[in-house]
C-alpha cells in the first residue's frame, strides 16, 4: 500500500473532489458480489483511498460536496467511504453545495429566500450545517454564488442583481453564527465575485464574520468566528484578484490564527506551484499552520467520458497531467495484456481484459446482447452500431 500523503506537508494540498457515484458504487458492488479484477487482492473496497490499511494506496485528503452527499443523517451507512473514515488520519473538506443551489440540484425557494427568517432557507441551512458538522473537518458556509445573478443561471433563480446573492449569503452566515457548535467543524468564509468591483464588494460585506472581535460583540462568543477562507468566483482563477484578497486579509488582520484557504474548482498544475509559494509565505509571515488547498473532479468526471491519465508533460509551454481515451475493444475480452500507463497502484493491478469485459453478443445484467462498442479492424479501431452491428 502506497501512502501518497506523506510528502504533502510543505506543498499546497490537492483535494480530489470525490464523486458520490464512486462512493456509493464502491460498496454497492461489494455487497452485490460484483465483478472484481483478479489483481484486486483486497476487492473493490481496496479503492477506498481514505483508508490507511487494506487499500491499494492511501491519500488522506478529499473534498465532498453537500450537493451530492446523503444529507439525511438518519440514513448514514450508505456512503461508508465518508461515514466510516478514520478522522484521526484523514481530512475531509465539505463543500456546502452553493453551486448546486444555484443550478437547482439543491432546491431553494427563491421567492422568499431574501426574507430574514425564511423557513425554507433556514431549513436548508440547518440540513447542510448538520451534515457538515457531522461529517467534515473543514467546511464552507452556505453561499449563493455570484453566478446565480447572471445568465444563464439568473433565469432559473430569478435574482436580478449581484446584491441579491450577497444578501442571501449574509442571511445564511447569520444562521451559521447562531447555530454552529465551535470546534465541531471548522468553517471557511467564502469570498466570491465576478470581477474586481464585485469581488471587493463581496469581501467588504462578509469579512467581519472572520473577525473574532466583531463576532464576539455581535453574537456573544468570539469562538464563532470563521476559521478559514474559500476563494470562489474570479478570486479562484485570476491571480491578481487572489493576491489582492490575501493582501486585504493581511491588512485587516484576518489571517492571524487562520487554518485554511481553499481555492474552489482549481486544478491546473501551474496553480499548484503558485499556491505552494503562497502557502509558504503565509506560514512564514502570517499563520504558521495554515494550509492552502485546491480541488478538481477531473479524475472522476473524465472516467465517465472513457478517458484515463496517460502521461505527464513538463515544459515552459506545456505543464500538466494529461489524459487519453482508455482502451475499449471487444476483441480484448479475456486478454491478460497489462494495462498501458501502469504507473499507478490501480493500473498496475489491471489487465486489458479487466477493462474490456464484454464482447459482441454477450448478455448484460438485464439479459440483453451487447451490440455497441469498439473493435479492431486491422490496425484501426472502429465503432459498431447499436442495432445492426455494422461499422459506423
Amino acid at each position: 500500500m502506497k501512502d501518497l500523503g506523506k510528502t504533502q506537508s510543505d506543498y499546497a494540498i490537492f483535494l480530489p473532489a470525490i464523486s458520490s457515484f464512486y462512493v456509493k458504487q464502491l460498496y454497492t458492488l461489494a455487497e452485490q458480489n460484483g465483478r472484481v479484477p483478479e489483481g484486486f487482492e483486497l476487492g473493490n473496497e481496496g479503492l477506498d483511498f481514505l483508508k490507511s490499511e487494506d487499500s491499494y494506496y492511501h491519500y488522506p485528503y478529499g473534498l465532498y460536496s453537500a450537493g451530492h452527499a446523503q444529507l439525511d443523517l438518519n440514513k448514514k451507512g450508505k456512503e461508508p467511504m465518508i461515514d466510516d473514515r478514520d478522522r484521526s488520519n484523514t481530512v475531509l473538506v465539505g463543500d456546502s453545495g452553493g453551486f448546486q443551489v444555484a443550478t437547482g440540484v439543491i432546491k431553494m425557494e427563491w421567492d422568499t429566500a431574501k426574507n430574514p427568517g425564511d423557513p425554507a432557507r433556514e431549513k436548508l441551512c440547518e440540513t447542510i450545517l448538520a451534515w457538515e458538522e457531522d461529517q467534515c473537518d473543514w467546511a464552507m458556509t452556505l453561499d449563493v454564488p455570484s453566478v446565480a445573478c447572471i445568465p444563464p443561471m439568473n433565469k432559473r433563480t430569478g435574482l436580478t442583481d449581484f446584491q441579491d446573492a450577497v444578501d442571501i449569503t449574509l442571511l445564511n452566515l447569520d444562521y451559521y453564527m447562531k447555530h454552529r457548535t465551535p470546534g465541531k467543524c471548522k468553517f471557511m468564509n467564502i469570498l466570491s465575485g465576478n470581477d474586481e468591483a464585485s469581488s471587493d464588494h463581496w469581501y467588504e460585506s462578509v469579512k467581519m464574520y472572520s473577525d473574532p472581535a466583531w463576532v464576539g460583540e455581535k453574537y456573544g462568543n468570539p469562538d464563532l468566528a470563521l476559521e478559514g477562507f474559500a476563494f470562489a468566483g474570479n478570486n479562484k482563477s485570476t491571480m491578481y484578484l487572489a493576491l489582492k484578497r490575501i493582501l486585504d486579509l493581511r491588512k485587516d488582520g484576518l489571517l492571524e490564527g487562520k487554518g485554511w484557504i481553499h481555492f474552489l474548482g482549481t486544478g491546473k498544475l501551474n496553480w499548484a506551484c503558485y499556491l505552494t509559494s503562497i502557502q509558504r509565505m503565509l506560514r512564514k509571515h502570517d499563520s504558521p499552520e495554515i494550509c492552502v488547498s485546491f480541488d478538481a473532479a477531473s479524475p472522476f468526471v473524465n472516467t465517465a467520458y472513457g478517458s484515463t491519465y496517460s502521461y505527464n508533460y513538463f515544459s515552459p509551454k506545456r505543464f500538466g497531467y494529461f489524459m487519453e481515451g482508455a482502451i475499449d475493444s471487444q476483441e480484448l475480452k479475456g486478454s491478460k495484456m497489462p494495462m498501458p500507463f501502469a504507473h499507478s497502484p490501480v493500473m498496475e493491478r489491471l489487465t486489458a481484459g479487466d477493462i474490456c469485459y464484454m464482447a459482441e453478443g454477450d448478455l448484460d445484467k438485464n439479459g440483453k446482447a451487447t451490440r455497441v462498442g469498439f473493435k479492431m479492424d486491422g490496425d484501426k479501431k472502429v465503432r459498431f452500431a447499436k442495432t445492426t452491428g455494422d461499422v459506423i
